[in-house]
């Protein structure tokens, strides 16, 4: 049946920041109808619940304030909108695909009631780089929550990075692009008293990892400021990742238009994969829009913001096989534009017992990761008794043995959670020193194995060893024809093994990377091989050494041909040295 249904020290700065109105002219596009999403949710419960095959959703505008829209536990169905189909949410919702089948998601257009981020115009920049600026109260409402939460205390170890909540950006006033990308990451906050009706001060330290440029030559410079990772509270649905896929296989998502993200903008996590993204475009808003909610209320999204997404544009970790992204655009990040890998557990203890060996492993978490809302999705919560384990040395990342899985689960264990509750500290200080860079979690599992290598008499693992499930590494990802532009950090990370990457359009960014250079995320796999990165082309990326960066200690077989790489009109060749 058929339903058819109507309905955003290194060197230390002082930021003094005043923002003003960026839009005063206003083009009224009020669609002709509006309506409460729970509406739109009730329809797509009830024709899963019944076994359709799909269903129509026609015009209008559907409002889901402090919830998601989830599809969930569905097979061979379809949802259909229209160019003039908009959900519109406040920031930490989004839309949320969970343990789905053939699952195909078509013609819609996301966007945020109010930007997920501050924005304001420079109006003073002094030296040391001290600026004052203007944010706009208006039409850039501080989100949901304090925008500038106090900083964390940082860790007794490790990079100070850990205890950083939000990120700056300075932005050129004509060209609307990123003046300096890099991590300009504040550490502090305090809120002058200068204050209106329609703008707030704040007193900003932040780090600064490049910036070197004075402001002063730019005039009238643009600022945002938003949450480090995004605006991450909600139901426990999308969690404020606008667009999740999480335990789903063979999901399709075509002609998808987003104007907004909170966190990270479309991200897949958990099961089989092998997710087709074809024609989403991730952008700003051409023209302002105007509408109004089913309760009266007036809802504006401006041309003018200038982040689309605050953290990365498209993210995929843990799932079995890659996703496929065609003839899509990714833009304007506040953080990578792609990234595709899995996970590095990190083993805590080893026990012997005879001939069955063990060990608790912490099954790490990731600031990448939406575990946070599907714990589901992590590398040991998807092993299986008779998967194999791949053992790699903390830092080096050169190979430590193999073995075949025997057993595993879940432990509470008081010394195990002890050990885990320490390991942050722990695996960043002498004599480890890892530099992990971010909380990594402490769900510990005790791992039975066999081991597999023939030719060695033992597994040379220890405590901090990381280890890896060759099976779960996201294989043969497609990334083909599709527009990367405006990225606050890099083009991407491509840990896919089998993974070709075609004929695209890589603009103003930081260089791609394939296969890790360390393990300072924990993202996997160790090792990369048999990808392909061919016809494309890479304009005024941040680094003359090459635009592509293969690590050769940590991939093989990586072929990189027939790409052409420009900076400010000049050539360079595409391969890192």
């Amino acid at each position: 049946s058929v339903y058819t249904f109507k309905m955003a020290q290194p060197l230390r700065a002082l930021v003094v920041v005043v923002v003003s109105c960026l839009c005063l002219h206003l083009h009224s596009t009020t669609a002709s109808n509006t309506y409460p999403g729970q509406t739109l949710q009730e329809k797509i419960d009830n024709a899963i619940r019944e076994g359709s095959s799909s269903l129509s959703v026609t015009g209008g505008d559907y409002f889901f304030y402090n919830m998601s829209l989830v599809v969930s536990f569905a097979s061979e169905f379809t949802v259909i909108g229209s160019e003039d189909v908009t959900l519109w949410f406040t920031c930490g919702y989004g839309v949320h695909i969970d343990g789905c089948r053939d699952v195909s998601f078509q013609g819609f257009t996301i966007d945020y009631m109010n930007p997920c981020f501050a924005q304001g115009t420079v109006t003073q920049a002094d030296t040391p780089l001290s600026v004052r600026a203007a944010f706009d109260a208006v039409n850039f409402p501080l989100p949901q929550g304090p925008l500038f939460p106090p900083p964390l205390p940082p860790p007794k170890s490790g990079p100070p990075i850990s205890g950083i909540k939000c990120k700056v950006t300075f932005w050129d006033p004509n060209t609307l692009q990123i003046i300096e990308h890099g991590n300009h990451l504040i550490s502090s906050i305090t809120r002058t008293d200068v204050k209106t009706k329609d703008s707030v001060t704040y007193l900003v330290n932040f780090t600064n990892e490049g910036l070197q440029k004075s402001l002063d030559s730019y005039g009238g410079v643009l600022i945002t400021i938003h949450p480090r990772l995004g605006i991450e509270h909600g139901t426990g649905k999308a969690g404020g990742l606008t667009y999740l896929i999480t335990n789903s296989s063979n999901t399709v998502s075509k002609n998808i238009t987003l104007y907004g993200g909170a966190t990270e903008a479309i991200v897949e996590g958990g099961g089989r994969g092998n997710n087709t993204y074809q024609g989403v475009r991730l952008r700003r808003r051409d023209t302002p829009t105007t509408v109004t909610t089913p309760s009266g209320n007036t809802v504006s999204s401006l041309a003018t913001r200038l982040l689309v997404a605050n953290a990365d544009g498209f993210h995929s970790s843990c799932v079995r096989i890659g996703p496929s992204l065609i003839e899509s655009e990714i833009s304007f990040t506040g953080d990578d534009a792609l990234n595709i890998h899995s996970r590095m557990s990190i083993l805590l203890k080893t026990f012997t017992d005879g001939d069955s060996p063990s060990a608790w492993i912490i099954d790490t978490l990731g600031s990448s990761s939406p575990a946070d809302y599907h714990e589901s999705t992590l590398m040991l919560e998807q092993t299986v008794p008779g998967d194999e384990l791949e053992f790699w040395a903390i830092r080096t990342l050169n190979p430590l043995g193999k073995a075949k899985v025997t057993a595993l689960k879940r432990v509470y264990d008081a010394e195990a959670l002890k050990l885990a509750n320490a390991a942050f500290d722990d695996i960043n200080a002498p004599p480890y020193s890892a530099h992990i860079g971010h909380d990594f979690g402490t769900r510990v599992w005790l791992v039975n194995w066999t081991i597999t290598n023939s030719d060695m008499l033992g597994i040379n693992v220890s405590k901090f060893s990381l280890v890896d499930v060759p099976r779960l590494r996201p294989w043969n990802s497609r990334i083909i024809n599709t527009h990367f532009h405006d990225h606050y950090m890099r083009f991407g990370l491509f840990d896919s093994p089998g993974a070709v990457i075609h004929d695209n359009l890589f603009e103003r960014g930081f260089p791609m990377y394939i296969g890790e250079s360390g393990d300072g995320w924990l993202e996997g796999p160790p090792f990369v091989n048999n990808v392909t990165v061919e016809g494309n082309t890479l304009i005024d990326y941040v680094s003359k050494a090459g635009g592509i960066f293969a690590n050769p200690l940590t991939t093989a077989d990586i072929t990189i041909m027939n790409n052409k790489c420009m900076i400010n009109g000049t050539k360079y060749d595409c391969t890192a040295k």
